[in-house]
């Protein structure tokens, strides 16, 4: 899908498909001042246990195994969620409704008509969350390359039938988070 192309080239030899993947963390990275165009992070080896720590509560490879597998399972509940129909009721979205209303009236950063039911829900801010786990995880030397880069494809394939565009993924991202 010509939407989600990617402008710029990856360095340091990485695939196409592996820099879309290392981009589905971009927000978090800023935040953070780190890399967001290649697997590993750039950040010092003591910035990147503490990011662990402070967005996760991980302290180890034990913890972080265990947070990854939490955040997967978490987010496979989302999708079924959205599905079955009943999240509109739900206290996240009736949160998400007031974020959009906030972002779209009262701060003017969205248009209100590019707000969609796609963007009423936490799976872009999940995706995005766990995308930048597994970086800072490789980073930490809690996983080897090949199940980051597994990790990663998996969140590719959620984002791609989940969002149309990396604006559609973005601005459910922004609400989300």
């Amino acid at each position: 899908n010509s939407i989600w192309k990617v402008k710029f080239k990856p360095e340091g030899g990485a695939s196409h498909a592996e820099l879309f993947s290392c981009l589905l963390s971009g927000n978090i990275a800023l935040i953070e001042k780190d890399n967001f165009d290649q697997l590993a992070s750039s950040l010092p080896a003591e910035r990147v246990q503490e990011a662990l720590f402070r967005y996760w509560k991980i302290e180890g490879p034990e913890s972080f195994s265990v947070g990854l597998q939490q955040a997967f399972f978490q987010l496979g509940d989302t999708y079924l969620i959205e599905r079955q129909g009943f999240a509109c009721n739900t206290p996240t979205y009736i949160r998400l409704f007031d974020v959009c209303r906030f972002l779209s009236v009262n701060a003017a950063l969205i248009e209100p008509g590019r707000i969609g039911a796609r963007q009423l829900n936490m799976s872009a801010w999940d995706i995005q969350r766990l995308a930048y786990l597994v970086r800072l995880g490789y980073a930490a030397h809690y996983m080897p390359r090949d199940a980051a880069l597994q990790s990663l494809r998996r969140l590719s394939v959620a984002a791609r039938a989940h969002y149309t565009s990396w604006e559609d993924f973005s601005i459910s991202a922004l609400i989300g988070m």
